[in-house]
């Protein structure tokens, strides 16, 4: 709110500025610049009320000033004119979250304000004309000075809204009685769908004992669980639904007859009179369903699955400590390495295009995830701004939705995880503040996400780029608490945070997330070390590119930073190739030097696990190892020897020697001892200088 007044000052200060400037002289100049002046006041209101418009469609209204003849400029009607036409031409470019209630009040309240100062600014003294705008200045100095918190706000014209959306609340889910089905064919495709009436559904008992409902106070923490089988779908039909469908909610736990797990998760809408309820069973046996919804079609029914267990599954992405975790049958540590992928429009429809990048990515270069950035495609999937999207209260896309599904599942098939940008940043109108963060419309899509895509394992989201610029700690922690709430299975969000500094604008988030250029070894380990109790990001994209930048890589810093990042103990990247056809929103092209790559992740990766800890004091090089001191990993760059310390090591060990560079390798024994040794690959002798790794023991 105090925000609001901030700006209401500057816009009242600016149009009494152009009142001013058209009456000082009678010269076209002044009298267009007073209009042009009374214009950009206008705009700056529309941001104090609310409305997310943006600064370009003034310019076609300042060049239409210039043009103007100077009779139509000194009429006060011009001004009533001009103002209601800027108001309603920049509402239907960016509409008020409040509604159009609050656009035809604005309509008609601005104009009348502004030929209050038409009419009466001229009858006033000179003096007094001309020391209204300093009175203007102070009052908007006076009232920053009072609340500095506002000055950021003022500056950031997105962060505050005054509109104000309503929170749906959860519904509880009674328990009641099922009849149980056995036997059911649930066939094998990637998310099987089956309708309800297959799995029996049935009016239940309302009357009974109520299980508990996830708040936005309850945020679970990480789970070790196994994932049992595939992704379910169960398929409702609604057709006495009225209003917004999306806005329709409809809850169903899933509880595990033996144990007593439980998952709560609610129905997504498909469009048509159909909704669906996803479920991914985290234990095989039998499972209960019940529904809850103010929509009798969609309440009370309830249902039996009985889930066998699917051998091979790696489960969600979670956290153990500092490490990445795949919650599979074996709960194994990873360092993602994600590779730059298209955005969905590019994904819809097209299952070759997402068979190409996993062929390209994850097989041939050893990626073992995609980056996907999602944007405001979420609404549309034809358009990455939201400034495009000319509507009140959007809807998700389903379009986006069906291509983000195939893209996490394929993926998750072939190994894989994919990351995901939910938004990006607000200089391109990549981000929902003209709907107001954690409002109607954003609350609606992060049901969404939370029911469609919330029983699918192997996908981490960020908020977002450039966070600093246009959110804050208490949107975050917000955005968060809300996800998790809804989301009936973990998945770690996070946000980065400022340019090249360890700290985090959230410290709720799940992971820590950072924007660095080109971190060294060095700079990874003090990344891990910041916040050791969570997994850590350097999840700025590490592109290579001709732009002429500072941070742009190159194909031996790619190389290199796979092995620094995983050495220091296991930072996420996000890399890209922008030469040859890729981009920032096609995604990488295939890299030239895609073996090289390739080399870290048949090396590293299957070696790698979450009792590595640094050992550097053992070489003069870098060094992890494992409590048992049965396996090492050393490293050196730009190396012909190494100095290895194993003196501590249980029994003579195999080692194995790695020329990163070329692939070329050498192998042997090595005992219990301090050495020096030779890098050289296959049998010789001859010292190589070059990039090295070094695997000792029996991994």
């Amino acid at each position: 709110m105090l925000t609001a007044l901030v700006l209401f000052s500057v816009a009242a200060f600016l149009r009494l500025c152009g009142a001013i400037s058209k009456r000082v002289s009678d010269s076209p100049v002044a009298l267009r610049a007073g209009l042009i002046i009374g214009l950009a006041g206008i705009w700056v209101a529309m941001h104090g009320a609310g409305v997310w418009g943006t600064i370009w469609p003034l310019i076609p209204l300042a060049l239409l000033a210039l043009i103007l003849p100077k009779n139509w400029l000194q009429a006060p009607a011009g001004w009533v004119v001009a103002d209601a036409t800027a108001v309603v031409l920049i509402s239907l470019l960016a509409v008020p979250p409040a509604g159009f209630n609050l656009l035809i009040l604005l309509a008609v309240a601005i104009p009348f304000v502004g030929a209050v100062f038409d009419h009466g600014v001229p009858l006033l003294p000179k003096p007094v004309q001309f020391g209204l705008p300093a009175l203007a200045v102070l009052g908007t100095l006076g009232l920053t000075l009072l609340t500095p918190s506002t000055l950021m706000g003022g500056v950031r014209l997105m962060q505050t809204r005054l509109s104000a959306g309503t929170a749906i609340p959860s519904v509880p889910i009674p328990l009641v009685q099922v009849e149980y089905q056995e036997g059911l064919d649930l066939g094998s495709s990637p998310v099987r769908s089956v309708s309800a009436a297959e799995i029996n559904t049935k009016e239940g008992n309302a009357g009974d004992a109520f299980l508990p409902v996830v708040s936005k106070d309850h945020i679970p923490g990480p789970p070790n669980e196994i994932v049992a089988a595939r992704p379910i779908d169960i398929t409702f039909n609604n057709t006495t639904v009225s209003g917004n469908p999306y806005d329709l909610v409809a809850t169903v736990a899933f509880v595990h007859a033996e144990s007593g797990k439980r998952h709560q998760t609610e129905m997504f809408y498909m469009g048509g009179d159909e909704w669906r309820a996803r479920f991914t069973a985290s234990q095989a046996g039998r499972w209960n369903y019940a529904t809850a919804s103010s929509d009798p079609d969609l309440n009370g029914l309830s249902g039996v699955l009985d889930i066998e267990k699917e051998d091979g599954l790696l489960g969600f992405v979670s956290a153990d400590g500092q490490n990445w975790v795949r919650t599979g049958e074996n709960p194994t540590a990873f360092v993602p390495q994600f590779v730059m992928s298209a955005e969905p429009n590019h994904f819809y429809n097209d299952p070759t295009r997402i068979e190409s990048d996993i062929d390209t990515y994850i097989v041939e270069h050893g990626f073992n995830g995609l980056h996907v950035k999602v944007l405001c495609r979420w609404f549309d999937i034809n358009q990455a701004s939201c400034n495009n999207i000319n509507v009140s209260s959007p809807n998700p896309d389903l379009r986006t939705f069906e291509a983000l599904e195939q893209v996490i599942l394929e993926v998750y098939d072939a190994g894989g995880t994919v990351h995901i940008w939910a938004w990006g940043d607000e200089s391109r109108g990549q981000t929902p503040a003209r709907w107001g963060y954690n409002q109607q419309v954003d609350q609606r899509l992060q049901r969404y996400i939370a029911a469609r895509l919330g029983p699918l394992p192997g996908w981490t989201m960020g908020y977002g780029f450039d966070l600093f610029e246009w959110t804050n700690e208490e949107q975050l922690d917000t955005w968060h608490t809300n996800m998790h709430a809804h989301l009936g299975w973990y998945h770690l969000l996070g946000g980065r945070a400022n340019k090249n500094e360890l700290n985090q604008i959230s410290e709720l988030m799940d992971y820590s997330g950072y924007e660095q250029h080109e971190p060294d070894y060095a700079k990874y380990v003090e990344t891990i070390e910041t916040r050791p109790f969570k997994p850590s990001f350097s999840e700025d994209r590490f592109r290579v590119r001709n732009e002429g930048r500072d941070k742009d890589y190159t194909f031996d810093d790619t190389r290199q930073g796979l092995w620094r990042s995983g050495m220091a103990g296991g930072v996420a990247n996000i890399w890209g190739y922008l030469l040859d056809g890729g981009t920032d929103e096609l995604g990488s092209a295939p890299y030239p030097n895609k073996e090289q790559i390739k080399l870290y992740s048949s090396y590293f990766n299957p070696r790698f696990s979450g009792d590595l800890t640094r050992c550097n004091n053992l070489t003069n090089g870098v060094c992890l190892k494992n409590e048992l001191n049965t396996a090492y990993i050393f490293y050196i760059e730009n190396g012909s020897t190494i100095e290895i310390d194993l003196s501590g090591m249980a029994g003579n060990q195999p080692y194995l020697m790695l020329n990163t560079i070329t692939g070329e390798t050498s192998s042997g024994t090595l005992t219990p001892s301090s050495t020096t040794l030779t890098l050289a690959s296959g049998n010789g002798t001859v010292p190589e200088r070059s990039d090295w790794a070094i695997f000792v023991g029996d991994f």
